[in-house]
């Protein structure tokens, strides 16, 4: 049960360092994201700047096809935009990740709660048992095919006779400092 408990204590530690990194990577991400939707917003405006030239290019009559300038500045455009759009896609996994982790850590300590609930009736179960037992004033093993008695049975103080009828297997025994052949 001790085992138990210090392991499910060791995995809400290492949960909890994982919820930390992923708090802290959210944390960047969010950072990232903005500083990329500063970038997008700059990135449009030059678009459009270049799209407004576009038309006063094509009314010059100089060329009959798109610059070489604006195509490039739209491929950038473009790529700018697919960058963003990972980097958003990322924010939203680590989001749901962090949500996982934060369910997790719940149940986590949920359960190491009602283990140690479960722990302290299980100790003082054990404590009235062992009192119990040291008071026991008759010990039934007949019918068990016992061979010899078990050592605890010298810590019975208040034991007077032992019931072993049928324990054919048993030649002899002690209790209280008294020997017993059979």
């Amino acid at each position: 049960m001790q085992k138990e408990l210090d392991n499910l204590k060791d995995i809400l530690t290492f949960e909890k360092q994982n919820l930390e990194l992923t708090i802290y990577d959210c944390d960047k991400f969010s950072l990232l994201c903005n500083e990329k939707d500063v970038e997008l917003n700059a990135t449009l405006l030059e678009k459009r700047s270049l799209e407004m030239r576009l038309p006063k290019l094509s009314s010059q009559g100089s060329k009959k096809t798109i610059p070489e300038e604006l195509v490039n500045a739209n491929n950038q455009v473009f790529e700018k935009i697919h960058e963003e759009l990972k980097a958003r896609s990322m924010l939203s996994t680590i989001e749901e990740t962090k949500k996982r982790l934060l369910s997790e850590k719940s149940s986590f300590e949920a359960k190491n709660v009602e283990l140690e609930k479960k722990k302290s009736s299980e100790v003082c179960c054990l404590n009235i048992f062992c009192f119990a037992f040291s008071a026991l004033r008759f010990v039934n093993l007949s019918h068990t095919g016992i061979r010899s008695l078990p050592s605890s049975i010298h810590s019975l103080c208040q034991l007077q006779s032992p019931i072993l009828q049928n324990c054919n297997e048993l030649k002899s025994y002690q209790i209280l400092g008294i020997f017993f052949c059979r």
